[in-house]
């Protein structure tokens, strides 16, 4: 009896290097393939949604190489608790195949979904591939999960072997895919949203543009990634965030190369490995998440559950709108708002300003980036957040709390990438573009009144800081 198969895109949406895709073909006849609108996440999201655009794009590309090999991809927009038994029956499938989700959500989706397949003698496999490590892979000498992350990427290097991310070569088996025809990708517009700026951000929506980019990062920057990864101005990244978080990418592809460059030039292997930590740090998220889902909701460290943040909305829409009367941490702001990207060094600057200098709840701010950011995901928006918020389970401690104008003077020197983000700023000298508060007559002289062209900071650095601490340290003190 031929054993025809489900394969179900979710977090993975490439053929190559699919540790799922590779278990469906390798263990049936045929295999169909589907992706699923999942209308209780669209119904929560923006009509101009970044993401769901980007998605479109990623799906357009996927089912045109579908179509290329003879087969096609089933495109809902329901709930997928509701189609995919209905897909499953109407295919005469024996399994469904996919890669597994660690958000508490998506574990209750599947669960649900697998108890539903069940009854009806269909099989639900999931498997390991979004990750290196999952789940409690890595477990400390007690056979407890870390919380700590020094800890945990010392256990994690040496657990580690080559073997873990060998290429599925999934290639090989592509004759099993099941050969019909599908109907058209519906469109964005039919969906409920939009097309947006997305397609001109040249980040490509198909595995062989993000490999592309993954290519130019390791013979060009990588090299230097330990210098220049803190400078928004400089093109020291990877760009791969969005690529990682919807998974047109293999991460075992991208450790791989990252790797076997590092092998090759051993004058490179610093900054190789402090690109590698922070795969390991996107592994430590979601095993926190996992085992630690009541994250998503409250502090990690339990006693700052009923902390006293003062919540100023309207300094919080400030915050939002990038009009702090900080440039740094406003053109951190609008580069968010315009683009739906934003630099890893300035999102730690901006979660501290939130937190730390105007005591905004942390989970406003998590909220907020999980609006705005194309590469969003739970769970290092979840744990950079807390990390900030020194509500997390290895975050900083409460009296560091960053200076912007420091953080600007360093990292922005010359001032690039605030006169790029700020236009007001583009014909002004750098001395004046850190800290515009203390230059007040030298700025209204060059045409730019603090108040009306640019704000006047809404806080004072030193007051908030030293108002941060004493609140703080009062709170900490009080639950001894």
């Amino acid at each position: 009896m031929k054993k025809n198969s489900l394969f179900w895109f979710r977090r993975d949406l490439r053929l190559e290097d699919n540790t799922a895709l590779y278990n469906a073909l390798n263990n049936s006849d045929s295999v169909a393939c589907v992706f699923v609108f999942d209308k209780s996440i669209l119904e929560e999201l923006s009509k101009n949604d970044l993401r769901v655009d980007f998605l479109w794009n990623c799906l357009n590309n996927l089912k045109k190489e579908l179509r290329f090999l003879g087969s096609d991809l089933i495109i809902a927009h329901d709930y997928p608790e509701n189609i995919i038994p209905i897909i499953a029956d109407k295919y005469k499938v024996t399994s469904v195949y996919c890669n597994e989700d660690y958000e508490p959500n998506a574990r209750k989706r599947d669960e649900t979904i697998a108890q539903l397949l069940e009854s009806k003698n269909i099989g639900f496999l999931s498997y390991k591939d979004h990750v290196i490590f999952a789940k409690d892979e890595i477990l400390n000498n007690q056979g407890q999960t870390y919380t700590v992350f020094t800890q945990y990427s010392n256990a994690w290097k040496k657990k580690f072997k080559n073997s873990l991310i060998k290429d599925m070569n999934n290639e090989e088996l592509f004759n099993k895919l099941a050969k019909f025809n599908a109907k058209d990708l519906i469109s964005i517009e039919e969906l409920g949203f939009s097309h947006t700026h997305v397609s001109k951000m040249k980040i490509g929506f198909s595995n062989k543009e993000a490999s592309s980019l993954l290519n130019t990062f390791i013979e060009k920057r990588i090299k230097n990634y330990k210098i220049t990864r803190d400078f928004p101005s400089i093109s020291g990244c990877s760009y791969l965030s969005v690529h990682n978080r919807f998974g047109t990418i293999s991460i075992r592809k991208v450790l791989r190369e990252a790797l076997s460059f590092r092998e090759q030039n051993i004058n490179a292997k610093e900054s190789v490995d402090a690109w590698v930590g922070e795969l390991i740090w996107r592994d430590f998220y979601f095993q926190l998440i996992y085992n630690h889902p009541r994250v998503i909701y409250e502090p990690f460290q339990g006693d700052f559950i009923d902390f006293p943040w003062e919540n100023d909305m309207e300094n919080f829409q400030k915050w939002c709108d990038g009009e702090t009367g900080y440039p740094l941490v406003d053109a951190a702001m609008k580069q968010l708002n315009n683009t739906g990207y934003m630099h890893n060094r300035l999102r730690m600057v901006v979660a501290s300003f939130l937190t730390k200098h105007l005591l905004v709840d942390y989970r406003l701010g998590e909220q907020y980036f999980a609006a705005k950011l194309l590469d969003f995901d739970l769970s290092a928006n979840n744990g950079g957040w807390q990390w900030a918020a020194s509500t997390g389970c290895d975050s900083q401690p409460y009296f560091r709390i960053f200076n912007p104008i420091l953080q600007s003077e360093k990292f922005d020197p010359e001032g690039k990438f605030i006169k790029k983000m700020l236009p007001v700023f583009s014909l002004i000298d750098k001395k004046y573009i850190h800290n515009p508060s203390e230059f007040k007559d030298e700025l209204k002289m060059l045409g730019i009144n603090l108040g009306i062209e640019y704000p006047i900071p809404i806080v004072n650095h030193k007051q908030a800081r030293q108002r941060t601490l004493s609140i703080f340290k009062e709170y900490i003190n009080n639950k001894v």
